[in-house]
């Protein structure tokens, strides 16, 4: 198990969040969710930051552990700004819970303008030798071979490099491919494609200058991690586009993977496909010209993409993304932000029970931020019916045809927050809301939010009581 503890950072005062297959983190806004969603995968990406920095010193005799804690603090900076007027903080994150294997970033004082970068005693130690003798392979040089000398020896490098990814996935205890996506990514839907390559590149340019002025330890009180996680989403789903506008729809994609011959779980992907055209309230067509959704394929009637609903235009990115991953049945990490915006409750619903069929069927990690109470109700559901359907299995068949078996969740694999603000101090707090004892969300969390609810229409009604009998 992995997790994250929060000391004094930004909004959050206090927080210590298990990372377990799917995590929910809900209050209202400003109260950290985003925060917290961003530091976790701040340390999920530092995976891809440390092969990249390893491979970069292949040929250096540099000692690649000390100038990976540079690469830290340097992203660190980019992304959350300069610390020099925070107050100290302590962020902890933990890659293996149970052998105590962590990277830690400490602001130790109010003077401080820089962080310490702490790794447990044995960070190294899974990978140590192993790792050594792979660099020392690599670097290897050509000089004075042949041909056949040099090309066994580029054959043995491309496979000691896989080897190389190997291992530092067993560092980080993680295979998976992370992504972050944002609030706002309606911009690959609704803007022109001129726009979008202008704005990706204005991102960029700015993300270069930051870069620099970091480089040079100008430290800029601007954070721009929001720059960095859009720039990232929107290179993530360029490619995706550019698979549909291939495979036409969510149809011809399966059809490409069984001419192929690949294994698929075929009962997962006919229920992915029911939800996500259920949410699009019709069916997803990508021509090569444009994106559509066709609500009547008989009579050949669609809207184009850019003028369907925000729902819609919210949700597509994310579907697309989660059938992907369940297509190619790849382990991946996300982080989504308010996934339910602008969707009708039910189709809320139907976005958290496609998350929860992905996470069964390819043992991915999803996390979420929302303000929806609706999603707590729908994880109870996922959970009672699972919780059910141990208890008693003699009656599977009535609990699954209410909720279908690929989509109930186990209680060990959930974890879900709220983010409240302390009553003795001025930050945010998180508190789990799954009851141990049951396994379920916790009924007095759900019962106090319709509680805050209703408080007014009781009071507006105690005094249209009284106005009557008076």
């Amino acid at each position: 198990m992995q997790k994250i503890e929060i000391k004094n950072f930004g909004p959050i005062e206090q927080a210590e969040i298990e990372i377990k297959h799917f995590v929910v983190l809900i209050g209202e806004q400003a109260s950290g969710k985003s925060t917290i969603g961003k530091l976790i995968y701040f340390f999920k990406a530092l995976k891809e930051d440390l092969f990249a920095h390893v491979y970069q010193y292949i040929q250096s005799d540099t000692d690649f552990r000390k100038t990976f804690i540079r690469t830290i603090q340097t992203k660190f900076y980019l992304f959350f700004g300069a610390v020099k007027h925070l107050p100290p903080f302590k962020i902890r994150y933990y890659y293996s819970y149970s052998t105590g294997r962590y990277i830690e970033l400490i602001k130790k004082n109010e003077k401080d303008s820089s962080i310490k970068i702490n790794f447990d005693e044995n960070f190294y130690g899974v990978i140590g030798k192993e790792l050594r003798d792979i660099l020392t392979i690599l670097k290897e040089e050509n000089e004075g071979k042949d041909f056949y000398e040099i090309k066994a020896n580029e054959a043995t490098k491309a496979k000691h490099i896989n080897r190389l990814v190997s291992i530092v996935n067993k560092l980080f205890e993680d295979e998976s491919t992370a992504l972050f996506v944002p609030a706002g990514r309606n911009i690959t839907v609704s803007y022109p494609n001129q726009f979008k390559f202008l704005f990706f590149g204005d991102i960029s340019v700015q993300l270069e200058k930051k870069s620099s002025e970091v480089k040079i330890n100008k430290y800029s009180d601007e954070h721009s991690i929001d720059l960095h996680l859009m720039k990232e989403f929107l290179k993530e789903i360029e490619g995706v586009q550019d698979k549909f506008r291939k495979h036409r729809d969510f149809e011809g994609l399966v059809e490409y993977k069984e001419m192929l011959n690949e294994r698929m779980n075929k009962e997962s992907i006919e229920t992915a496909l029911n939800i996500i055209n259920a949410i699009l309230k019709g069916k997803y067509v990508n021509d090569s010209y444009s994106e559509k959704i066709f609500f009547d394929t008989d009579k050949n009637r669609y809207v184009h993409l850019q003028n369907a609903s925000s729902g819609q235009q919210e949700s597509i990115r994310i579907l697309q993304d989660l059938f992907l991953i369940l297509v190619d049945n790849k382990k991946a990490f996300r982080v989504f932000e308010e996934p339910e915006a602008h969707l009708y409750p039910k189709a809320q619903k139907l976005i958290i029970e496609l998350m929860a069929l992905i996470v069964q069927t390819t043992e991915s990690t999803m996390i979420i931020t929302t303000h929806s109470p609706y999603i707590l109700s729908v994880l109870n559901n996922l959970l009672y019916s699972k919780m059910l359907r141990k208890k008693f299995p003699k009656s599977k068949s009535e609990i699954d045809a209410i909720i279908s078996s690929e989509i109930q969740l186990d209680s060990d694999n959930i974890t879900a927050y709220s983010l409240k603000e302390s009553n003795e101090q001025n930050g945010q707090y998180s508190n789990s809301i799954l009851n141990n004892e049951t396994g379920l969300i916790d009924q007095n969390y759900l019962d106090d939010i319709s509680e805050e609810l209703s408080d007014d229409f009781n009071e507006l009604y105690n005094i249209h009581s009284a106005l009557i009998d008076g």
